[in-house]
């Protein structure tokens, strides 16, 4: 009840000053309303208001002002919110003016017009006047209402609108046979004997501990290290090693370009038909019904870059195929198995995914050279024979941050070049491996000799 009586005081003093050339004013906080009505006393004018207007005003007045004067403080206040006071034959009224509303059109770089635009409605003060809508094919934001308001929610746009940091993410998918895995390692020493020990990790430390020097590699540009640097050739040296011997088979490299904090995916397999249903009808006759099902590896990467250097992965790995059994019903049965895990790796460096074993059937023949290539009589120099393998897919994932300064075909290009250096890499390595394996067999032959004349003198002498 406070502001009707403060209202009705300042109207009576208007009463007052109705017929005097100047007034004296003085108030805070008085609504548009309010000051709207106090002028029309003052002026002895009837104002129409279509539109409620809404805000308030304050007013500090060191001197006395004529009632023309109040007038034009009432259209300045007006033409703050967007409105403006027009003269007719016995009144005024105050209307919106449509001078003061422009359309702005903003194109987006980076986001979603559609998904900014919900996030800036729900922003926008109730008193705000923008109409904002977008144009999805054109990824533009459509901004409708007053030039400054524009000029302040495009100032928030630009922030918003951002370049966003990728991560371009290499991955190699492999079959690894363990016993043949391990037969290399033994054959180099690299396993020292123990079959248990069978991993790639465990090679590429081997050759990544015979380097004595990093190899001079131009990645600095790329804010890779000489570790990991070192790491990459001596884990791709690894990996083209087992390949050489078998060991291992290279299913697929993909790779894929990523957002900063956005989920990506990779996939390899293939479609299967799957036997899902039997009907048989009254005629005895059955049919056989199908479904096509994505059999195969899928990977999923989301990259979150924590500096120029570090990046965290999620990944998740599903691997989904056919048993090598069959139930009752001739339906084929599958296997699924899946890896969830988080790896905070410099970039440049691998994460080593491993655990997805499945069971495959291999057919493999045996045969007596030139007896087996006798017409007719060769077969019975032959052996086939079908032997099921028990093999690892590993999953090895390697996330490179581009730079600003950079982009995709220029890390490529560096890129090409360490594919071309991990086999120079190897054949260093294995020179240092072949010159250990001839000290390891000299030794080995010293204490064969010095095993045999030990027991040749107990033969001989009892000694």
């Amino acid at each position: 009840m406070q502001w009707i009586f403060k209202l009705i005081i300042v109207i009576f003093l208007c009463q007052i000053a109705v017929n005097a050339k100047a007034i004296s004013i003085n108030f805070q906080n008085l609504t548009i309303s309010e000051l709207i009505t106090i002028t029309s006393k003052v002026m002895n004018k009837n104002i129409l208001l279509t539109k409620p207007i809404l805000g308030k005003v304050g007013f500090i007045g060191t001197k006395k002002v004529h009632k023309e004067e109040l007038l034009e403080i009432l259209k300045s206040v007006l033409d703050a919110k967007g409105f403006v006071l027009q003269k007719k034959k016995s009144f005024y009224t105050i209307v919106e003016n449509k001078k003061e509303h422009i359309m702005d059109i903003v194109p987006l770089k980076n986001l979603e017009a559609k998904e900014l635009s919900v996030v800036l409605k729900k922003s926008l003060p109730k008193e705000s006047e923008i109409v904002l809508s977008f144009v999805q094919d054109l990824n533009v934001l459509l901004l409708t209402g007053k030039q400054s308001e524009i000029n302040r929610l495009k100032k928030m746009i630009k922030r918003l609108d951002q370049d966003k940091s990728q991560v371009y993410v290499k991955a190699k998918i492999i079959e690894v046979n363990n016993t043949k895995v391990n037969e290399v390692g033994i054959e180099y020493g690299i396993l020292q004997g123990s079959s248990k020990s069978g991993k790639i990790v465990t090679f590429s430390s081997k050759l990544n501990s015979l380097q004595q020097h990093a190899l001079d590699f131009p990645l600095s540009s790329l804010g890779l290290s000489a570790t990991s640097v070192n790491s990459a050739l001596a884990l791709g040296a690894s990996i083209n090693l087992l390949e050489q011997n078998r060991a291992l088979d290279i299913v697929s490299e993909p790779s894929i370009l990523c957002l900063n904090n956005k989920s990506s995916s990779i996939y390899v397999g293939e479609k299967k038909s799957i036997k899902v249903a039997t009907t048989t009808s009254d005629t005895g006759s059955t049919k056989d019904t199908f479904n096509r099902e994505d059999i195969g590896l899928v990977l999923k990467v989301t990259p979150r870059i924590s500096n120029d250097k570090k990046v965290s992965l999620n990944l998740h790995a599903i691997l989904e195929n056919f048993s090598q059994t069959s139930s009752t019903n001739e339906q084929p049965d599958t296997f699924k198995k899946e890896i969830k895990t988080t790896a905070i790796l410099n970039s440049g460096e691998s994460v080593i995914l491993g655990g997805l074993l499945e069971d495959k059937k291999e057919n493999m023949n045996d045969d007596i050279p030139f007896f087996s290539e006798i017409p007719l009589l060769g077969n019975l120099f032959k052996n086939s024979k079908d032997v099921t393998i028990k093999k690892n897919l590993v999953i090895i994932v390697t996330p490179y941050i581009i730079p600003r300064t950079k982009d995709l075909t220029q890390l490529r290009q560096q890129l090409a070049k360490l594919t071309l250096l991990e086999e120079k890499y190897l054949q260093k390595s294995l020179k240092l491996l072949n010159k250990d394996k001839k000290v390891i067999k000299k030794k080995n032959e010293e204490l064969n000799s010095k095993e045999l004349h030990k027991r040749r003198l107990k033969e001989y002498f009892g000694i």
